[in-house]
């Protein structure tokens, strides 16, 4: 089971860093003999302190898990961004987050960010369930699930005619959730 990581980044360069929710940074990880690139989501930042949150997933391999779990206060990276070009429509009357546990701390950001009253819906797909990451957000409607669950959960599902769906993780499981909804009768855009 990964233990989850949420390092505080802080850089004179990151005063005034703007960002929308979802967004991440390409963080280049070095290694001997090359570096290696990773996309990870902002999870929250404060412009004014110059500081940015990044959540890592600490599982004993990977580069960035070895990095994070060895991180040292002063330790640096490198990052290219902010990147990704999914927005929230905040216009929405309704929103529906599908994701597993690579994208949670995006979907967090973007729920954090929606104005309230806004119906949320969240199906988040983890084999540990609840327990692997707390979400708390008392606005949304959270389903943990298991990988096998999820056609069944979204045909089950009662969407109103105005929500804005948005799916992250995984290839494998984009594709799947993507077919379901269409299957559903969510239109894709």
């Amino acid at each position: 089971e990964a233990e989850r990581v949420r390092d505080e980044v802080s850089h004179p360069d990151l005063v005034g860093f703007e960002h929308e929710p979802g967004q991440d940074l390409m963080i280049e990880f070095p290694q001997p003999n090359r570096t290696t690139r990773r996309r990870y989501t902002i999870r929250r930042s404060n412009p004014t302190e110059g500081t940015i949150d990044i959540e890592f997933e600490v599982h004993g391999h990977g580069v960035a898990a070895q990095w994070a779990e060895h991180a040292q206060v002063g330790d640096t990276l490198e990052a290219i961004g902010p990147r990704g070009a999914i927005t929230l429509d905040t216009t929405a009357a309704s929103n529906l987050f599908i994701a597993d546990d690579s994208a949670l701390p995006a979907v967090a950001a973007m729920i954090e960010a929606l104005p309230i009253p806004t119906a949320i819906t969240a199906l988040l797909l983890t084999d540990q369930g609840p327990e692997s990451r707390p979400f708390t957000d008392a606005s949304a409607s959270v389903t943990w699930i298991t990988a096998d669950q999820l056609d069944d959960t979204i045909a089950d599902l009662t969407l109103a005619a105005d929500t804005a769906s948005y799916v992250f993780g995984e290839r494998h499981l984009v594709t799947e959730a993507v077919e379901a909804l269409t299957e559903a009768g969510v239109p894709a855009d």
